[in-house]
């Protein structure tokens, strides 16, 4: 049976308690996991976020998706978990990404090579463990308020970061459009590395990240995922590359101009920019029924959870649509 998780990022002008709200909501709904994006030049600190989402529920697994090792350092994000998850009383859990082109390239930055993610990972589940990890001296530190070794997840769209997940998390956040077959592939890869790595693949929690829009005006909820269609093209490193080729005008249109910093603003993508087609691809959007069904898709190829994307606009009223579509 799938288990179902809810993200969002929290708004400049979104307060705090509204996130409470949700969480709580979330919660009593029946979903198992609440998740806030970790994107410091676009949402608010999820960890304050999260601290506040502990206070107001008591059953919900709660983690920052996801936290990247190139602008907070590991001993920060370590610190950060542990907390929450003293706080939540054990029910944190955490979000790792090597830094996506929107984030970091707007920083002046590159994404971590795989090989340097590894090792942020393994140092990371090394703190959580109390292990600890080598500094430069030889010697060992540790961080004081670690408790448990919180599970790890890693967020992973591409085939080695795929496969890397399988070899060392806890957990893989599969990134890709809402097709079954492309899903499917990528959940082979996560298992192919664990196998490699010796490892029984049952032991890596397979979540696949889903954006849904639930409107029975079907053109209003194309509206709404058309920000993660542009999200998943500056991801891809080529046309073809997840992305159909005949949207290859699209690609280029996107890689040579867009504002990659604010993709996933509300309105931030129309019709002209992403044909519909390519929206329905990418997404879930559609009336109950609609969504419904291809959410049961995606569920019957076999994965341990689901997270849907909680957009702004009404989010009460979109988490409640997903519960209609999700858990009845």
């Amino acid at each position: 049976m799938t288990d179902f998780h809810i993200a969002m990022g929290i708004g400049r002008r979104e307060p705090f308690q509204r996130v409470a709200d949700l969480a709580r909501a979330a919660e009593n709904l029946g979903f198992d996991a609440f998740w806030l994006q970790d994107n410091p030049l676009t949402t608010k600190d999820p960890y304050i976020g999260l601290a506040v989402a502990a206070q107001s529920t008591s059953r919900i697994a709660l983690g920052p998706a996801v936290s990247n090792p190139l602008i907070r350092h590991h001993t920060v994000i370590v610190n950060s978990i542990a907390s929450l998850d003293q706080l939540s009383e054990g029910r944190a859990i955490l979000g790792l990404g090597n830094g996506g082109p929107a984030l970091v390239v707007a920083l002046g930055r590159k994404p971590r090579k795989v090989a340097d993610f590894r090792e942020d990972i393994t140092m990371i589940r090394g703190l959580l463990s109390g292990e600890g990890a080598p500094s430069p001296d030889g010697s060992t530190y540790k961080i004081a308020s670690v408790d448990r070794q919180v599970p790890v997840y890693v967020a992973a769209r591409g085939p080695r970061v795929l496969k890397l997940s399988g070899e060392v998390a806890d957990g893989v956040l599969v990134a890709g459009p809402a097709q079954p077959d492309v899903l499917q592939k990528k959940i082979q890869t996560v298992r192919d590395g664990a196998r490699e790595a010796g490892r029984d693949p049952a032991e890596v929690k397979i979540n696949l990240l889903v954006n849904m829009a639930v409107d029975s005006d079907r053109q209003a909820a194309l509206d709404t995922v058309r920000p993660f269609a542009v999200g998943a093209i500056i991801e891809a490193a080529k046309p073809g590359d997840e992305i159909p080729e005949k949207f290859e005008d699209v690609f280029h249109r996107i890689h040579e101009g867009h504002d990659s910093s604010t993709h996933l603003a509300a309105g931030s993508a129309g019709p002209d920019l992403i044909p519909d087609e390519l929206a329905a691809y990418v997404a879930i959007a559609g009336d109950e029924q609609d969504c419904r069904d291809r959410l049961k898709a995606i569920s019957a190829i076999g994965p341990d959870q689901i997270t849907l994307t909680l957009m702004t606009g009404g989010r009460m009223e979109r988490l409640e649509s997903f519960a209609r579509v999700a858990l009845s």
